[in-house]
């Protein structure tokens, strides 16, 4: 018995799938947009913390950067002047270092 001689088998024409699975090919068609919708919003939900974490590691990381630049700032002032800033007191008695030009 060939496949040609059973009459099981469909015709080529009339290959048609079960109405089970064109109504949930229909219902996944219909809300398609809702579902790429659906899985955008889980791929952020799922992304968040990672974002929200690498933004508090990039303010610290900046607040760092500060610090390292006032510590700079404070030892090469120490270099020039052989004194931290703010910590000497200024001699209001002595002649200004800067010598005042009265011809102008």
């Amino acid at each position: 018995m060939t496949r040609e001689d059973d009459e099981s088998f469909p015709d080529e024409g009339d290959v048609r799938l079960p109405d089970w699975i064109l109504s949930g090919v229909q219902l996944l068609w219909d809300y398609s947009g809702f579902l790429a919708l659906l899985i955008i919003g889980a791929g952020v939900v799922v992304a968040a913390p990672a974002i929200q974490q690498a933004r508090e590691a990039s303010r610290r990381e900046e607040c760092k950067n500060g610090l390292k630049h006032i510590g700079l700032a404070f030892h090469n002032y120490h270099n020039m002047d052989k004194v931290l800033p703010g910590l000497e007191i200024p001699n209001v008695n002595a002649p200004p270092s800067i010598p005042l030009d009265d011809a102008r």
